[in-house]
């Protein structure tokens, strides 16, 4: 299993689809930096925002934004598409050779999630470090300034016009012993979380082999629907009075996204998730003489 999986990562950092993929996630994270160098350039240093709120992982930042709308390609794009293609090119056999299918199916798993850990969390850490480098820690936050009027109403949720399950942001108190923790937490999740999603993706193709291109739609197609469902909720909630909470997978993935999410629905879909690698993984290996045979 063990020189397996070293063979599945070799040949996954030697492929074109992780190099660009890596390529495109430093990027956006560099160019997030610059992007708020050059904002921040003339301001008065009380003005400046404090270094959290302007990395690519600020969860209401412009970073966020361009980085949220790719990630779903970015998680598949690395190695999890690498079964049907090896399928396709016949290499399964020679492939095989070096050990059994099983292990071939199980290191195909763990590099591809290793693959999207890594373009996620690597160029997002450059990000982290370089403007905890560059920026003060002032406490300054986007809609509030440090000791005004409406700092302590935004981070504890006093502002609402809505009833929700939580009112303060996640583990707020870290954020204030820490900010540079409370980050580092957070894209310790993103990291996990990106990995485990391009496994599922990877044990969802040995099924669904057809087509690389249709690997790319499950976890894009629960990014929309979750996004639009967040407006429609929102909406329902402001009207009605229901109680909400946000079921868009990205607010969760970032610091100060949301204030309303629910660790409940966040884990749900985590154990979904594993759920579905190790079934995919159970029903490969039982058919693994029809995959053999092409």
């Amino acid at each position: 299993m063990k020189r397996m999986l070293r063979f599945q990562l070799s040949r996954m950092v030697r492929c074109r689809e992780y190099r660009v993929a890596m390529l495109l996630s430093s990027l956006v994270a560099c160019g997030a930096f610059l992007a708020e160098v050059v904002a921040n350039w003339r301001l008065d240093r009380s003005a400046i925002l404090s270094a959290g709120e302007v990395t690519a992982l600020y969860g209401i930042g412009r970073g966020w934004n361009v980085f949220s709308a790719l990630w779903p390609f970015l998680v598949v794009l690395p190695f999890a598409t690498s079964f049907p293609e090896d399928r396709k090119n016949q290499c399964l056999a020679p492939v095989v050779t070096r050990s059994s299918y099983g292990d071939y199916l199980s290191s195909q798993v763990l590099a591809s999630g290793l693959g999207s850990a890594s373009v996620v969390f690597l160029p997002l850490l450059l990000n982290l470090l370089l403007c905890y480098l560059a920026f003060p820690s002032n406490h300054n936050i986007k809609l509030a300034s440090y000791q005004g009027n409406m700092y302590a109403a935004v981070l504890l949720g006093e502002n609402r016009l809505y009833t929700s399950l939580g009112t303060t942001y996640f583990l707020l108190p870290l954020y204030f012993f820490s900010p540079f923790l409370y980050q580092m937490m957070y894209l310790t999740v993103l990291g996990l979380f990106s990995g485990l999603c391009g496994a599922a993706v990877t044990a969802l193709s040995f099924r669904c082999f057809q087509s690389k291109i249709l690997l790319f739609l499950p976890l894009y197609a629960v990014s929309v629907i979750t996004l639009y469902a967040r407006g429609i909720w929102m909406n329902a909630a402001l009207h009605s009075g229901a109680r909400y909470f946000d079921p868009y997978l990205c607010d969760y993935l970032a610091p100060f996204a949301t204030r309303d999410c629910s660790p409940v629905y966040f884990a749900g879909i985590c154990l979904g998730l594993l759920l579905l690698i190790f079934g995919m993984l159970r029903w490969a290996k039982r058919h693994a003489f029809r995959f053999m045979q092409g």
